[in-house]
């Protein structure tokens, strides 16, 4: 996981099995929550500020 965060510029999800659907329990799950929540605090400063 390291390496990939490191060495990924875009993470693309193919087939129909998609991290954002409720069930997902594949190997990039967690790496798509982690950019999915550093969105929402830089969001949320935005609109704060």
């Amino acid at each position: 996981m390291d390496w990939v965060m490191k060495n990924t510029s875009i993470l693309h999800f193919c087939g129909r099995s998609k991290p954002w659907q409720k069930g997902y329990i594949r190997r990039f799950g967690i790496l798509y929550k982690h950019y999915e929540a550093i969105t929402e605090r830089i969001a949320e400063a935005c609109r704060r500020s």
